[in-house]
């Protein structure tokens, strides 16, 4: 963790030069329609010196007096990483999932199985065998090669109903849902996590602001696509996040907003931050959200602004803009409401915006906004690189499943992990998944896997439905002969259900069982 805050400082200029040039435009194939939205609304090269002043002083800040930290009381006598897991995947949320999944699954499937709590729970401890332990295939974990050491899986049920559980996951009914709303496949999903993350833990003072790519290739007209990402395509969240990569709210991009009356990012930032306003916080945000209409906006509502700001927003003061500085040079220029623009001089120059810092520098000659923002500007990246962690990860075409996979088995385990650690002795996010499933399951596993074949009677008169042992044979044969064995082996009338092949019960039980499992 510390290696990763001290990296901020390191590559703050690059990243902010690299968000200066990202190319985010439609895909190639053209799904995204609509899909592309940008912050730049109020974008100008107009130079305006009126209203800013050369004379620097530190803003009078509103102190910051809210409770924080975690919620609820009951939380500190938890030791169970389930427990802390369930303050996210709610009794509330559980029962929703297995309903609205039994409405669809029953329409999907003639031969449909009702979903009950206890198998949705068995559901859940495979997805998360799945994130701990990789497989090239969904197949191979009900694999009985000994290679692969035993199946899991298979020993709460079989893969086809996991599939059809899988593909049967359903969040809202399409009977009454409003279809407006692009996201009202899962909407149920994500308004329950956010809810649950804001009555569990309440953030610190200083929380930041950064959008989140969630890896997906499939058909949504709400994809995007950015050039220069590890992952160029997928579903676009943005995310408010605290110290440690706790994520306190979320909202996922499904594009344009017809009713919006304010640029983008300014509309993100304020429907994020509705539960914080009039706190007193500090939010840090980059380039993309930063303009000098939100800093003021927010200061109305007591919050202060923290970022890079890109030389082009409106408003920017001329001179800001126009001085050449050398190296470790600093110039600045103070609004009537205390935000603060600042351009410092490095390898390259670096636009800062405040409403609660002046231009005071370090001993390093480095402006304290640069230091404070290196500080916080990890929070959302931290919270990504602990997700990205034991993912589960299954190949679909469904984006509302692969979102429902992304909140609740990496989104929600992190914030679980993270509320876990502040009560109890740090384990590992994989230790933490692998007692999760060891209380999901708490004496329902079998030690033995699912059956899938039996020896079965083959029905109608005996003699006439009668075949050799195939084990039998073979042994005869290898040590006799084909005719010995032929004469010999023994007449049976009963088969493997699977395979199909005649057995008798002895040679069923000592060698068919063995070599093949009950499995694929």
């Amino acid at each position: 963790m510390e290696a990763l805050e001290n990296s901020f400082v390191q590559l703050l200029l690059d990243s902010d030069e690299e968000a200066d040039n990202e190319d985010v435009s439609a895909a190639p194939d053209g799904l995204l329609a609509d899909a592309v939205e940008s912050s730049d609304d109020e974008d100008s090269e107009g130079e305006s010196d009126a209203g800013w002043s050369s004379t620097i002083v530190q803003p009078n800040v509103v102190p910051f007096t809210e409770d924080s930290g975690i919620q609820n009381d009951d939380v500190y006598a938890f030791s169970n990483p389930m427990s802390f897991y369930k303050l996210f995947m709610t009794d509330d949320l559980v029962k929703l999932v297995i309903e609205e999944s039994n409405r669809y699954g029953s329409a999907k499937y003639s031969t449909w199985s009702v979903l009950e709590e206890q198998e949705f729970h068995k559901f859940l401890a495979i997805c998360f065998h799945m994130s701990i332990e990789k497989r090239s295939s969904l197949k191979e974990y009900w694999s009985t090669r000994v290679i692969y050491s035993g199946s899991f899986a298979a020993r709460l049920m079989t893969r086809n109903r996991f599939i059809e559980i899988l593909n049967s996951l359903h969040f809202a009914d399409n009977d009454t849902s409003d279809k407006s709303n692009r996201l009202y496949k899962v909407q149920p999903v994500i308004d329950s996590m956010n809810k649950a993350f804001g009555d569990v833990y309440k953030p610190e003072k200083d929380i930041c602001i950064d959008e989140t790519m969630m890896p997906f290739r499939g058909k949504v007209m709400f994809r995007q696509y950015i050039h220069g990402k590890r992952h160029k395509y997928g579903i676009k969240l943005y995310k408010l996040c605290s110290n440690g990569g706790y994520t306190c709210r979320f909202m996922v991009y499904a594009g344009k907003l017809p009713n919006r009356t304010c640029p983008v990012a300014e509309h993100v930032v304020m429907q994020l931050m509705q539960p914080y306003l009039q706190s007193g916080r500090i939010l840090t945000g980059d380039n993309f959200y930063s303009s000098i209409p939100l800093a003021r906006k927010l200061l109305e509502h007591d919050v202060y602004y923290l970022g890079t700001i890109r030389k082009n927003r409106i408003g920017i003061p001329a001179e800001v803009k126009t001085k050449k500085l050398k190296k470790g040079e600093v110039i600045a220029r103070q609004d009537e409401y205390g935000v603060t623009v600042l351009k410092w001089k490095d390898k390259r120059e670096l636009y800062m915006i405040s409403s609660f810092l002046d231009d005071t520098v370090n001993d390093a000659n480095k402006p304290v906004m640069v230091e404070r923002y290196n500080k916080s500007k990890g929070f959302v990246d931290l919270s990504d690189q602990m997700t990205a962690y034991t993912p589960f990860i299954r190949k679909t075409s469904k984006w509302y499943l692969r979102l429902f996979c992304y909140l609740i088995f990496q989104t929600a385990v992190v914030n679980a992990w993270y509320i876990y650690s502040l009560v109890n002795e740090k384990i590992s996010i994989r230790e933490f998944k692998s007692r999760i499933i060891e209380s999901i399951l708490d004496g329902q596993i079998s030690t033995q896997a699912t059956v899938r074949h039996q020896l079965r009677t083959v029905p109608g008169p005996k003699r006439e439905h009668r075949s050799r042992c195939v084990e039998c044979y073979r042994k005869l044969a290898k040590e006799h002969g084909a005719s010995y064995a032929r004469t010999k082996a023994s007449q049976v009338n009963t088969k493997c259900s699977k395979c199909r092949k005649y057995y008798c019960l002895n040679c069923y039980q000592l060698y068919h069982k063995k070599c093949s499992g009950s499995l694929e």
